[in-house]
């Protein structure tokens, strides 16, 4: 499925199984991903559009 979707299972799929809170950065490449899981702290999504 689309980045987005998959991102929000996974945080939700975690919350559930795990009892943890997580936060997911969704982008081209791995660095910017990590910037931006850095921003959506804590406990957060931010997808960074590839334009």
């Amino acid at each position: 499925g689309p980045p987005e979707v998959v991102a929000r299972r996974l945080r939700a799929r975690v919350q559930a199984e795990v009892g943890l809170a997580i936060t997911v950065g969704v982008a081209r490449t791995k660095f910017l991903a990590k910037v931006a899981s850095g921003v959506a702290k804590p406990d957060g999504l931010l997808v960074v559009p590839p334009d």
